[in-house]
């Protein structure tokens, strides 16, 4: 037994981190509760929005989280910046770039998305032009 101490050492410690990075690459919740939808609604409530665009947003995300079975849930963001960050009510003054702007919400949300075992699979610029959907205003 003690010829092979060394390699039952380590080879428990394979297992034993494997075990802990599947559950915190995939925790055991469950769905939403009633409840923290709505903590999390109050919360977003509170954040800038267009008034335009915020009833029907916060409706959207209402259902979309009482709709929620428990999965893994992934995200996929296609962004395209306006020419110039457009200001609205209750949104902090920026002297910056759109994207400048997107940097700042990157910085921000990757750490929040480590802290509860998500993360980021592919950050990138696009290059070239669109293949399907072609609208000459639309590529890049």
């Amino acid at each position: 037994m003690k010829r092979h101490m060394f390699e039952t050492i380590l080879g428990a410690c394979f297992i034993v981190f494997f075990i802990v990075f599947w559950l915190w690459h995939s925790p055991v919740t469950g769905k939403l509760t009633q409840e923290e939808i709505n903590r999390y609604m109050g919360i977003i409530e509170k954040s800038a929005f267009p008034p335009a665009e915020k009833a029907e947003a916060l409706a959207r995300l209402k259902a979309w989280a009482e709709s929620d079975d428990g999965k893994p849930i992934f995200m996929l963001n296609l962004m395209r910046n306006f020419p110039q960050v457009k200001p609205y009510p209750g949104a902090p003054d920026f002297k910056g770039t759109p994207a400048e702007s997107n940097k700042i919400y990157e910085n921000a949300a990757i750490p929040l998305l480590f802290k509860r075992g998500s993360y980021p699979a592919y950050l990138g610029r696009p290059q070239g032009k669109n293949l399907f959907g072609y609208k000459p205003e639309l590529n890049n």
